[in-house]
């Protein structure tokens, strides 16, 4: 299973959830939190670009393996 971090990245950083919201531009607040929380079942290219671009990363650092989270 494949699991974001984006919420790892944003505590490393300093940012919140609200702010990274606001610099994607994205629309559905409710849809984005189900994103970053691994709540979704499927996720668009555009908002992965969006997220990427909002935090400077480039794709394959937004993405984990749920076996590398359990070995934490």
């Amino acid at each position: 299973m494949v699991r974001l971090r984006v919420t790892e990245i944003l505590e490393e950083r300093g940012k919140t959830e609200d702010w990274l919201f606001r610099q994607t531009g994205m629309t559905d607040y409710r849809s984005f939190r189900k994103l970053i929380h691994n709540e979704s079942s499927r996720i668009r290219f555009e908002a992965i670009a969006k997220i990427c671009a909002a935090l400077d990363v480039p794709a394959g650092e937004l993405f984990m393996s749920a076996d590398d989270s359990e070995a934490e």
